[in-house]
């Protein structure tokens, strides 16, 4: 795979993030992201911001999460309603609007779709940010995020467990240790 990264004289590259939901900008993983994007070096990259369910936080807002970082609410409900199908097409579409060149993705849900509309729009580069251990998951979700996983070229972990629990939900131990 050939460096993501542009040199200083190349056009910036899109980065777009998803995340589930965004309930205050404070918490833990929220602010973490609110930060990272704010910080990033815009000569470099050219942050985008999807949210895949509607709050408060995200309806105050608007367009914009700053100056500069667009910010798209996508109202996703469930996977069991036609709000999946419609916010997979919605992501594909961004993705390819942006030409989103890396795809970072926060919280069980991101992941889940994310990953696949990542995979169908073509983003060379996938990051999944694991936060938790997965104890919460159902049958359904274990096989969603086996699925998901697929298409996903990096973990960024944040427990010492995680890549052993992630090593389970993955076809091959040498997708996800390198």
């Amino acid at each position: 795979m050939s460096d993501p990264i542009p040199d200083t004289n190349s056009e910036p590259i899109s980065v777009t993030y998803v995340i589930s939901s965004i309930t205050t900008g404070h918490a833990g993983t929220e602010g973490h992201l609110l930060r990272l994007m704010h910080n990033l070096d815009r000569k470099r990259f050219t942050p985008n911001l999807i949210v895949l369910q509607k709050t408060e936080w995200s309806e105050a807002l608007g367009d914009e999460v700053e100056p500069g970082i667009p910010l798209t609410t996508l109202g996703f409900e469930s996977f069991k309603s036609l709000t999946s199908w419609k916010t997979l097409r919605k992501l594909v579409r961004h993705f390819r609007a942006t030409k989103t060149k890396i795809v970072e993705l926060y919280f069980t849900d991101a992941h889940f779709v994310g990953s696949l509309a990542a995979k169908v729009a073509g983003v060379p580069v996938v990051i999944s940010s694991r936060r938790n251990l997965g104890y919460q998951y159902g049958k359904k979700e274990l096989r969603l995020s086996r699925f998901g996983n697929r298409f996903v070229n990096l973990f960024l972990a944040t427990h010492e467990q995680l890549p052993i629990t992630l090593l389970s939900l993955k076809e091959s131990r040498d997708e996800i240790l390198r």
